[in-house]
């Protein structure tokens, strides 16, 4: 396992990188606010989003008895408090860092890993990930840490290249049985590497939307089942047929964010 992320590492260190433009030295933040630094981890945050920045040294599981989405590697993670009450959620707001030397024993990160790697190694086109599957297992996109339930649709994905790090964000939302989507049901998430830091990054963010019921209300679910493709296909749309500020927080400040983020001295 540790020689196949070795791999990985060396085949991406030399892969070419999606251009972009870099904010100036001695510029403005991206994202207006205060500056949180921990050990080598860096980043921006909105005091009128989040009220409190918390962080967790967390020494991992027993990698020996590690069950995918009951165990997690060891890692860093800064958990954004929100300033005002929000619409509840599944999720809480953080940010985590996980070095490759602390996880090569658990197998089912390092595959989340090498895929991201893949991924972007290859540039491939994003479009294809924001399908409705039959089979929850296809056409689904990295995502650490690792979760009990599903990842059943993915929308707004794009590469993504900063200072810091290389990767992709999207929204998603997770299921552990079908169900009618709510506002409150959708997470925006960054994940990225850095080879030169030898980490990966994932940022997952709870989101709240009008684009969806704040409820889901009495559901015939024989009939919602017999159409769930289409429904999902649906919600795929509409989701990215969305403008930036249909959701809270706004994908700008999200990307603003993570464009903040930087790994080392």
């Amino acid at each position: 396992m540790r020689a196949a992320l070795l791999a990985l590492i060396l085949l991406f260190t030399f892969a070419p990188l999606v251009a972009q433009e870099t904010t100036p030295e001695g510029t403005a933040d991206p994202l207006a606010g205060e500056r949180f630094t921990y050990e080598d981890v860096s980043f921006t945050v909105d005091p009128a989003l989040w009220s409190e920045v918390t962080v967790n040294s967390f020494a991992g599981d027993d990698p020996a008895a590690a069950v995918p989405g009951l165990a997690d590697a060891p890692h860093v993670a800064f958990l954004l408090l929100p300033a005002a009450p929000s619409p509840e959620s599944r999720f809480a707001g953080d940010i985590r860092v996980y070095r490759f030397a602390d996880v090569t024993q658990y197998a089912y990160i390092v595959d989340e890993i090498n895929a991201l790697g893949a991924l972007i190694n290859a540039q491939v086109d994003l479009a294809s990930y924001m399908v409705n599957a039959p089979n929850r297992n296809d056409h689904l996109l990295p995502f650490l840490p690792v979760l009990p339930t599903s990842q059943v649709i993915r929308a707004l994905a794009q590469y993504v290249q900063t200072d810091a790090l290389t990767g992709i964000r999207y929204v998603t939302a997770y299921q552990s049985s079908a169900a009618p989507f709510t506002g409150s049901d959708f997470v925006y998430t960054f994940q990225g590497l850095s080879i030169e830091a030898q980490v990966y990054v994932s940022i997952v963010i709870p989101l709240s939307t009008d684009l969806f019921p704040a409820e889901a209300g009495d559901v015939d679910m024989e009939a919602f089942i017999s159409n769930l493709q289409p429904y999902f296909a649906e919600s795929i749309a509409t989701l990215n047929g969305a403008t930036a500020d249909a959701f809270t927080p706004p994908l700008a400040v999200l990307d603003a964010l993570v464009e903040s983020v930087s790994i080392g001295s």
